[in-house]
């Protein structure tokens, strides 16, 4: 009996161990300051809607201000330059399918009801509803940039550490 619980004890351990080293825990103690210059970077993603390409200038002038402050704040502000630069890669490449349909559209004299029964992908794409479909998924990226920016800023007021998904890894 006593070497089955030394056993399951022994591997209890090595789980913990590998977990932990897989997981990256803050043990010092945040400081107001630094939860507020971390929720400021996060909010400042939404620059961009009164400064063209301000949710990439205005988060990376405050993470290069003050990431020498702390780890804290140099994590912050890395995610959110990360994400700022996916979401920019990701409406850029919506914009081309976008400006794509459009010019199809135009181009081609293409009309909506043409596409009932449309297997070939490439003419729905750079349809009308091609159009309909990338004015949608701007939309949609939108409103999921909105809540996933209002989400980070809140868990770094609250001291935590985030990760946003849908998140290219540039600056590590």
């Amino acid at each position: 009996m006593l070497k089955y619980s030394t056993l399951f004890c022994m591997v209890l351990f090595f789980t913990l161990i590998f977990a932990l080293s897989n997981t990256k825990i803050l043990i010092i103690m945040i400081q107001q300051n630094e939860k507020t210059t971390s929720f400021l970077t996060h909010l400042s993603g939404l620059s961009n809607l009164v400064i063209p390409l301000g949710s990439i200038i205005v988060p990376l002038i405050i993470w290069q201000t003050s990431k020498k402050d702390s780890g804290f704040i140099d994590h912050h502000g890395k995610e959110a330059m990360n994400f700022n630069i996916s979401f920019l890669l990701y409406n850029i490449v919506a914009a081309i399918l976008l400006l794509g349909s459009v010019f199809g559209t135009i181009f081609n004299g293409i009309q909506l009801d043409q596409y009932e029964s449309s297997e070939n992908f490439a003419e729905l794409l750079f349809s009308a509803g091609g159009f309909l479909t990338a004015v949608l998924v701007l939309s949609t990226m939108g409103i999921i940039k909105l809540i996933l920016i209002i989400v980070a800023a809140v868990k770094a007021n609250n001291g935590n550490l985030y990760r946003y998904p849908l998140t290219i890894r540039f600056i590590k």
